[in-house]
């Protein structure tokens, strides 16, 4: 047995001219899309592109204008060293910031010599601390260390100690 095919009701006609149209609107606004970078200043009003419409990140500051964006104050540390005599028993050095920086911390590095030359000394014992403005309260301006060669178990300082201290600075 067949069945009869009826004719589609009014609104079913509706609904696919509906759809026909809504997708043939999509497939020209693709077709006829803006080609890359066609849009630029002549095209855009005064304030048309404000903060909250653009995506956070998106802009460089090689993107803008020079003096735009003034420039950043360096935040680079500066690394400074100071070196201590040479000595039997005790080699103290300083490292001082430039004028007008601060030392945020700092370290020391211990040499010695034996007598041989080899580098080979007894014990040795050291500290380094912030040194350089302390004395008068003020904010640490440089580091200090001192190294000590401490005798062997017969009493003997073998070789010499130096102290190479660094201080790291930057401006407040």
């Amino acid at each position: 047995m067949r069945r009869k095919l009826r004719r589609p009701s009014p609104a079913m006609a509706v609904a696919c001219l509906s759809l026909f149209v809504a997708l043939t609107g999509t497939s020209v606004a693709v077709v006829n899309a803006l080609p890359a970078n066609s849009v630029g200043t002549a095209q855009l009003k005064n304030d048309a592109v404000v903060s909250s419409k653009i995506k956070d990140g998106s802009i460089r500051r090689a993107n803008l204008a020079a003096g735009v964006i003034p420039a950043a104050k360096s935040i680079e540390p500066l690394t400074v060293i100071g070196y201590g005599a040479w000595g039997t028993t005790i080699s103290i050095g300083e490292a001082d910031c430039p004028t007008g920086m601060v030392a945020t911390g700092g370290s020391i590095a211990v040499y010695g010599r034996g007598a041989d030359h080899t580098g080979t000394t007894g014990q040795t014992w050291f500290v380094s601390a912030p040194g350089v403005g302390l004395e008068n309260g003020e904010t640490p301006r440089g580091y200090g260390g001192l190294v000590q060669n401490l005798p062997d178990k017969n009493g003997v300082y073998n070789g010499e100690v130096q102290a190479k201290v660094y201080a790291t600075c930057v401006s407040p």
